[in-house]
């Protein structure tokens, strides 16, 4: 579950014990990042994620999903809405007009299109006992579980009807003792990063290759890619660079 995120020269930071959301200047990396703005939030956030100019974040004690606008980060965060999620949620990932909440044994989707008035759209129980983590790709979420060792699979091209495509063993554990419990998840570009804290194998993490999974339907602010090729059309509203050379067919 992210704690931090990141957008351009800004990094936007949840405080777990102080309630809070900072966001900080971090244009000189080799400088003492400079503290903007502060924001109080709900009690206990516990996850962040950032799309456009909007922040999202999750208070664990009070069960809240909160939306700020960050469009000015050095002033503080306006508060745009604070709706009630189900008891204690812990991650959270936004992709498009979708929100992605892991909490207790379910995967929470949200409709926050419209972020003054984020709706649920289904309640989705997994199998896992703890959901934890949890992070996108297209239209596949993947949820880490706490004290389970495992990884969810829940394919959400129809988001009022998730399904379950099975769960991956991390293997934290391969003998005896406490189960692993992979807690931090994360998908960037072919691959899938999870990061294991408790049993036998803590401050461990597995690394999971994702080439095998396609991605129908991609709506977003930027794309960081190797390549990149498109079945059917494409649009592009202001501008497009190509760097090395383009093929057009």
């Amino acid at each position: 579950t992210a704690r931090m995120v990141f957008q351009g020269r800004y990094m936007f930071v949840v405080s777990t014990g102080g309630n809070a959301l900072d966001s900080f200047d971090i244009s000189n990396p080799l400088s003492t990042p400079a503290r903007l703005a502060t924001r109080a939030t709900g009690a206990g956030p516990f996850g962040i994620a950032i799309q456009s100019k909007f922040v999202y974040v999750i208070s664990n004690t009070d069960s809240l999903l909160e939306i700020y606008d960050i469009s000015n980060p050095s002033s503080i965060p306006a508060k745009l809405n604070a709706a009630g999620t189900v008891s204690s949620p812990r991650g959270i990932a936004v992709l498009g007009r979708y929100a992605y909440i892991a909490t207790g044994n379910n995967l929470s989707i949200w409709d926050v299109n419209d972020p003054t008035t984020p709706t649920q759209v289904v309640l989705f129980p997994l199998s896992m006992l703890t959901s934890e983590g949890v992070t996108v790709r297209g239209d596949y979420v993947f949820i880490t579980g706490t004290n389970s060792d495992q990884v969810q699979i829940v394919d959400v091209s129809v988001k009022a009807s998730p399904v379950s495509l099975g769960v991956v063993s991390t293997a934290f554990n391969t003998g005896s003792g406490a189960p692993g419990s992979p807690r931090y998840i994360q998908a960037r570009r072919n691959n899938l990063f999870v990061g294991n804290i408790g049993g036998t194998a803590v401050n461990q993490f597995v690394i999971y290759d994702l080439r095998g999974f396609s991605i129908p339907g991609l709506r977003a602010g930027g794309v960081d890619t190797d390549s990149l090729e498109v079945e059917g059309s494409a649009t592009i509203d202001n501008s497009l660079i190509v760097k090395g050379g383009s093929t057009l067919n």
